[in-house]
């Protein structure tokens, strides 16, 4: 078995897929171990739903998700707010203020069906779930900064 250091290579194969779903083309090269590793970002759509809901402090997150178990659309409701003070959104404040505020209201309307009830609990989740990737967002972006001081 060889090891990392020594050097060992791969074949990458590319395929090039045009519009109508056929492969095209095909390259190959050879790369080694110790080639630095390649970072690939991927960016889905988001519907406007989902990008109005606010990153907020993780207490915050937490007490909207609290609230949206006990009295669904109410946590909601309360993070349209945050967007003014203490939360961001990937959408303008007004924007996300006054979607926040529609999904509460159809929260609300579609709870006796328990549709609603569910989907203030997603609502809540996705509050804590935004607020806990920003915070280890927030820790990397620090570490990086350190290290780049000490070099």
């Amino acid at each position: 078995m060889s090891s990392a250091a020594e050097g060992v290579d791969e074949e990458v194969v590319v395929i090039q897929v045009t519009e109508d779903s056929s492969p095209s083309k095909k390259y190959s090269r050879s790369i080694s171990r110790s080639d630095q590793p390649v970072v690939i970002h991927v960016r889905t759509k988001q519907s406007a739903f989902r990008l109005a809901v606010p990153c907020m402090p993780m207490p915050m997150a937490i007490f909207c998700c609290i609230l949206n178990i006990i009295a669904p659309g109410l946590g909601t409701f309360v993070s349209a707010f945050t967007v003014f003070c203490c939360g961001y959104t990937e959408t303008t404040p007004t924007k996300a203020f006054l979607w926040n505020v529609l999904v509460a209201f159809l929260q609300i309307l579609t709870f006796a069906v328990v549709v609603g009830w569910i989907w203030s609990i997603m609502w809540g989740m996705t509050f804590v779930t935004l607020s806990a990737d920003y915070e280890h967002e927030k820790e990397l972006n620090e570490k990086r900064s350190k290290m780049k001081e000490n070099i």
